[in-house]
């Protein structure tokens, strides 16, 4: 309370001339003002704040034992402590009221910083203490969930951003529950409690600056580009036009991000009118929770698809009741029929996701044939609607048919070029990034490998220039760990699968997950790495039970029977093998598909060669087949070799013509070296034989002495690739063998580590700073530490160094 500066400068003498066993304890609510900074840095300064007095779990079970007839449950305690983050009197006043209350969690679950205990404290004891225009300043910031000089000058019209920055420091000293969010002191957020507690007393009190201040914040938010927090202003202070402008201009954005129930959140906010006025944005982001839905599995899609269907059946019942009050109305001709074309327009996309939600639960329950028939009914409504995002909704139902089901992607490919050809003429949209997925998902079923290649790069590029996490990032680099996977480029491949599996976890994309592990588990194996094939599976294995897709757990015994196989495990992959029984009608979903060729390399382990032919002669119907040359490629690669060790020379030169066709010019190498040594005596006997009748051409006869070399290095432990040139490292071997040894103790903090990680995905300091919800120039300090700790004067020589230590 001391204010007096002749105090402060007695005591600071006092201070500065102390004997060496002489020790001052000070208590006080705000710093005072003594040279706190200069003790500090002599070392003459102990300082017990906020974070050493907040009762930590232990603590506060202890504290709340003591004061509640019963003890609260591990998950009430949790809660608590997550609303309270330790603070003592607020811990103090909530038990008060919980003496009173039977059902604790029931409490809990709605308590908020109305509560009067809280009220009262924060008035009473804080509020009153502070100056006039001190408090009008915290109840102005209350509404905004983050703080910093700008967006504070904003809320409360303050004539520059220093006097709010003046502000923030005198809360700051005062210790007004004020936690700063990065080192540099420059954003803030209120301890949300209290701030609750706060925006109860201004509702209270001045409840007509509410939304005006709202509508500041929204305003300064949507010049800053910052759609989330503007749109949630915006709804908060009653500016509804200016929320469904900014949810029309956004949607796209907010898809891609994976945030689609942000936007139909925000729907279920505004009132019947808006609703009515905007109806075509509510299907759309009905359309989008729906295609959001296709990437998820389990309980998230679910909760996807019944966000839509409550969005869906709000805008049946506004439509409703609109059209019954147009009717009634008399109106010019023109203007009523262009409103029938209007509602006849949006019932008919209401019908489409009607139909949209019943195909993915048919693709769900495995009704394939239902499936086939809604997709029909579908193409049968395209008619009404030129939207290019309406249109992919047929276009995903018969994505959905032929990929997934029939496993007839390359089919596919053709329409899916003309299709990108048609959408790249306009700005890139959600549709053109979708066409894009499934046109290199196709390039992958036709053996196209380049496109893949190409086209996945050319995404990715794209999305680097979208500000945040974008939805569809890892699905593109999911199909480049393919291609690379097949190229024998493993190690890139790996390290690719290293960065995705994170990021993956942390946005709970499930079928990333999912096939993310089924490829490390195939890398694994192709490089030796029986450690971590049994982790990965061991993950993999885990994810079904807790999400199992419709279609994957028929692949789960293949890639285990895989694993034992290349483990030496050669009975239990025989047993196993022996009890696979083909459908003998219509192969539907990829189980067969992925069983049969383990089978085979299990017939050659066992040197049953001529019942390796008998099986690929019997299923050539379904593993021959020019709507998805991956299955043929690699039946191809099997029957050359069965017929190889069977003697039938003359139908082995004509498998290993095709094969070659296909294989040579997109750089394939793996679908030879996962056949093993089978396949290497094979290629050797195709080098060194002479028959004039099946005399090879140059060409073919340099690609199997390619080959040859491959096998050779790849039983030498030395990966290589003959379909693109790996990139050069940033720094040669010898450099990389002295950052190891001269470098070997690099220690790195969390923060560090996530913002490597981030690095190392391409991400720039503004992807960073939002992903991990830090100030920009926090982020720079922390990659200028991240140079400094691995001697690297960029960030390209900092991501290769981190990988040679392992730390990537």
């Amino acid at each position: 309370m001391i204010e007096e500066s002749v105090i402060h400068q007695g005591m600071a003498f006092f201070l500065e001339h102390l004997p060496a066993y002489l020790h001052l304890i000070l208590s006080s609510r705000v710093d005072p003002d003594l040279p706190l900074a200069r003790l500090r840095a002599h070392g003459q300064l102990t300082e017990i704040r906020t974070d050493e007095l907040r009762f930590q779990m232990g603590e506060a079970s202890q504290f709340l034992d003591k004061m509640l007839l019963s003890s609260l449950s591990e998950e009430a305690l949790l809660r608590l402590m997550g609303r309270t983050e330790g603070w003592i009197a607020g811990l103090h006043l909530i038990a008060l009221t919980m003496q009173k209350r039977a059902d604790y969690m029931a409490y809990l679950e709605t308590l908020t910083g109305s509560q009067r205990y809280l009220l009262d404290y924060v008035q009473e004891d804080i509020l009153a203490c502070l100056s006039p225009d001190t408090r009008d300043f915290l109840l102005q910031i209350a509404i905004l969930s983050r703080l910093d000089a700008a967006v504070c000058q904003a809320v409360t019209a303050a004539p520059t951003k220093a006097v709010s920055q003046q502000q923030l420091a005198l809360l700051e000293r005062a210790n007004l529950f004020l936690m700063p969010l990065d080192e540099e002191r420059r954003t803030y957020r209120l301890h949300d409690l209290f701030r609750e507690t706060l925006l109860s007393v201004l509702h209270a009190n001045q409840p007509e600056r509410v939304s005006l201040l709202h509508r500041r914040a929204a305003v300064f938010y949507e010049a800053e580009r910052q759609w989330t927090e503007a749109i949630t202003h915006a709804l908060a202070g009653s500016d509804f036009s200016m929320a469904t402008r900014l949810m029309e201009q956004t949607v796209e954005q907010f898809w891609l991000r994976g945030e689609a129930e942000s936007v139909a959140r925000w729907f279920f906010a505004l009132p019947e009118l808006s609703v009515r006025e905007h109806a075509r944005l509510a299907l759309t982001t009905a359309l989008y929770l729906l295609a959001t839905g296709a990437n998820t599995v389990g309980p998230q899609s679910e909760r996807y698809h019944q966000q839509a269907r409550q969005l869906m059946a709000r805008i049946e019942s506004v439509l409703w009741q609109g059209h019954n009050a147009s009717s009634e109305e008399t109106s010019p001709g023109s203007l009523a029929g262009d409103r029938e074309v209007k509602y006849t327009l949006l019932h008919w996309r209401l019908r489409l996701l009607h139909l949209y939600l019943v195909l993915s639960e048919v693709a769900t329950s495995g009704d394939y044939g239902r499936l086939s028939r809604r997709q029909q009914e579908i193409e049968e409504e395209l008619e009404h609607d030129e939207d290019l995002v309406w249109q992919m909704v047929p276009l995903a139902c018969t994505f959905a048919l032929h990929y997934s089901i029939r496993q007839e992607g390359a089919r596919l490919l053709p329409h899916l070029l003309l299709a990108q050809e048609r959408v790249s003429r306009e700005a890139p949209s959600p549709a053109s990034y979708k066409i894009r997925q499934w046109m290199v998902l196709c390039a992958i079923e036709a053996g196209r490998l380049h496109i893949a290649y190409e086209e996945s790069l050319t995404a990715l590029n794209l999305f680097r220039q979208l500000a945040g996490y974008t939805l569809l990032n890892g699905y593109f680099q999911l199909a480049l760990i393919q291609v690379l996977y097949q190229w024998n480029r493993l190690v890139e491949a790996r390290n690719l699968l290293h960065m995705l599996l994170p990021v993956a976890k942390a946005w709970q994309q499930l079928d990333l997950l999912t096939w993310g592990h089924v490829w490390l588990v195939k890398i694994a194996l192709a490089i030796g790495d029986h450690l971590l094939a049994d982790q990965s599976l061991y993950e993999l294995e885990c994810l079904m039970q807790s999400a199992p897709f419709a279609d994957y757990p028929d692949r789960m015994p293949a890639l285990r029977a895989e694993v034992w196989l290349t483990q030496g495990k050669l009975e239990a992959a025989a047993e196993w093998a022996e009890s696979i029984i083909f459908p003998q009608g219509v192969w539907e979903g990829s189980g067969p598909y992925e069983a049969l060729p383990v089978v085979i390399r299990i017939y050659f382990a066992r040197r049953c060669w001529a019942e390796a032919v008998f099986l690929l002669e019997r299923w050539r119907k379904h593993l021959d087949r020019p709507t998805n040359v991956r299955i043929t490629i690699t039946y191809l690669a099997q029957l050359l070799v069965a017929l190889h060790q069977t003697g039938q020379r003359n139908q082995a030169y004509e498998v290993v013509a095709r094969l070659f066709a296909l294989t040579e010019p997109e750089g394939y190498l793996r679908v030879y070296l996962d056949e093993g040594e089978p396949m290497r005596q094979t290629l050797e006997a195709l080098l060194t034989s002479h028959s004039q009748q099946h005399e090879f051409a140059p060409s073919i006869r340099t690609f199997i002495s390619k080959l040859l070399a491959v096998f050779e290095q790849e039983q030498q432990g030395v990966g290589t690739s003959l379909a693109a040139p790996t990139p050069k490292p940033a720094f040669s071997s010898a450099q990389q063998a002295s950052a190891v040894f001269s470098a070997p103790d690099v220690s790195l903090t969390r923060r560090e580590q996530e913002v490597l990680r981030l690095l190392a995905t391409g991400a720039s300091n503004q992807d960073i700073a939002q992903t991990l919800v830090i100030a920009l120039p926090t982020v720079k300090k922390h990659v200028s530490n991240l140079l400094g700790k691995l001697s690297a004067s960029s960030r390209t020589q900092a991501i290769s160094r981190a990988r040679a230590l392992s730390l990537l």
